[in-house]
């Protein structure tokens, strides 16, 4: 009785399809897409991907990125840096009671500001363009100069 239960069990795991078996090896979905990678427009682009290659070569069901758009995060000033100074509504502080309106540039898009400002270091972030963040995002300051 012992074998034959061991036997009937060593039978059905030889047998079986795993739950996750993956696409026909002899398929191929090609090379995967160079996603821009800006937030969720790269999230789609992947799932695209996945779910062509999926329907061309079946297998198991993809598993998808959740694409949900990221909410903005709303700097906080820094407690310290002005003076008992409150900043207006869209504008920041950005030195001993210095507020400058909350106009981002610089980082990965290069954003510029407009004439007669120029960028500088958000200071509210812990991205520093001295410690190898070339893509930090800075705000626009009127030009001392």
């Amino acid at each position: 009785m012992k074998y034959t239960l061991l036997a009937s069990a060593l039978f059905a795991l030889a047998t079986a399809v795993p739950s996750n078996f993956a696409r026909d090896s002899t398929c191929d979905c090609g090379p995967a897409p160079i996603c821009i990678q800006s937030w969720p427009e790269s999230c789609y682009c992947q799932n695209d991907y996945l779910r062509k290659c999926y329907e061309m070569c079946g297998g198991a069901q993809p598993t998808y990125g959740d694409c949900s758009a990221v909410a903005k995060k709303r700097q906080e000033t820094l407690p310290f840096s002005c003076a008992n100074v409150r900043c207006r509504e869209g504008f920041v502080c950005v030195g001993a009671g210095i507020c400058v309106l909350d106009t981002p540039c610089g980082g990965f898009a290069g954003t510029p500001c407009a004439d007669k400002q120029t960028c500088v270091d958000d200071p509210r972030d812990d991205c520093d363009p001295q410690m190898g963040g070339s893509d930090c995002i800075g705000l626009c300051l009127p030009y001392q100069g």
